[in-house]
C-alpha cells in the first residue's frame, strides 16, 4: 500500500496509559485499551479526530487487545474477568454486557 502520512497529533488527553490502538473497518473509528488506577484496563473508542472519545468497557478487569469485527459493530478483546486466566470476549461498540467466547483451562 502505499499513501501520505499526515502530521502527528494527540487526539486523547488522558494521563492514563493508552495502547494498542486499532482502526475500525471503515476507518470512522480508533479502539484502545487504557491502563486505569487500581491495575484494570478499558476499552475505549474515539474518531480519528478526537471526537466522540467513550469507554466500552468499565469493570475491574484487565480488557485489552481490541480488535474490530469486520462489520465493525463488536469488539473481540482479551479479558481476566473474575480473577480467570485471560478469554477471548466479545462486546458491541457501544457498550453493553460482554459475552466471552473461549475457555480455556491454562492461562
Amino acid at each position: 500500500a502505499s499513501g501520505t502520512v499526515g502530521t502527528r497529533r494527540r487526539i486523547t488527553t488522558s494521563s492514563d496509559r493508552s495502547t494498542t490502538p486499532v482502526a475500525s473497518p471503515d476507518g470512522q473509528w480508533i479502539a484502545f485499551s487504557k491502563s486505569q488506577q487500581g491495575g484494570h484496563e478499558d476499552l475505549w473508542v474515539v474518531r480519528p479526530d478526537g471526537s466522540g472519545l467513550r469507554q466500552v468497557t468499565n469493570d475491574a478487569a484487565r480488557d485489552r487487545l481490541p480488535s474490530w469485527i469486520a462489520d465493525g459493530s463488536r469488539l473481540l478483546f482479551q479479558s481476566s474477568r473474575d480473577g480467570a486466566p485471560f478469554e477471548v470476549w466479545t462486546i458491541a461498540t457501544d457498550g453493553g454486557t460482554p459475552l466471552q467466547l473461549t475457555e480455556r483451562p491454562e492461562s
